[in-house]
């Protein structure tokens, strides 16, 4: 069995613009505080912009930070990434992509919570919060998002 990815907490926000692409109202973002197998607890956060993903991890919360959208503050931008855990990706499509390659590595269920959790609406995204808050990722049935949804239909 692979590593264990247990949720302590999510917080999800949107924005009124600002966010790394520029002054769009509405960007969400989502934050997951998790702790993998006996490792200091990290912070997985999404930063979305005109349906594009923008994901950090960090040791620290970055949350109110990328709500401010404040650029201007030296703590922007550290430890965004464009991999996780051996998965490689520049955009949703690559994650998807990954997590069919790759089935077996733990980390899909927490990248797939992270964009459940951006992508759903309001009142799935607060059920699927209060449902997994204090879990193991893995005990937790994530939904698939519509935007994975349309990706699995068009590899049909």
């Amino acid at each position: 069995m692979g590593s264990r990815y247990f949720i302590e907490k999510i917080k999800v926000g949107v924005t009124e613009g600002g966010v790394a692409c520029g002054p769009v109202s509405g960007d969400i973002i989502v934050s997951i505080k998790y702790k993998k197998d006996n490792e200091a607890s990290k912070w997985l956060s999404n930063a979305e912009c005109m349906g594009i993903p923008n994901i950090f991890i960090n040791d620290y919360d970055p949350f109110e930070l990328l709500m401010s959208g404040d650029v201007e503050d030296p703590k922007w931008g550290i430890g965004m990434t464009n991999s996780f855990e051996e998965i490689d990706f520049n955009d949703y499509e690559d994650m998807f992509e990954a997590f069919l390659e790759n089935e077996t590595n733990s980390a899909n269920q927490l990248l797939r919570l992270l964009i459940a959790v951006t992508c759903l609406s309001d009142e799935e995204k607060s059920a699927l919060i209060s449902v997994t808050e204090g879990k193991y990722v893995d005990e937790v049935d994530v939904p698939i998002s519509d935007i994975e949804e349309d990706y699995l239909d068009c590899k049909e």
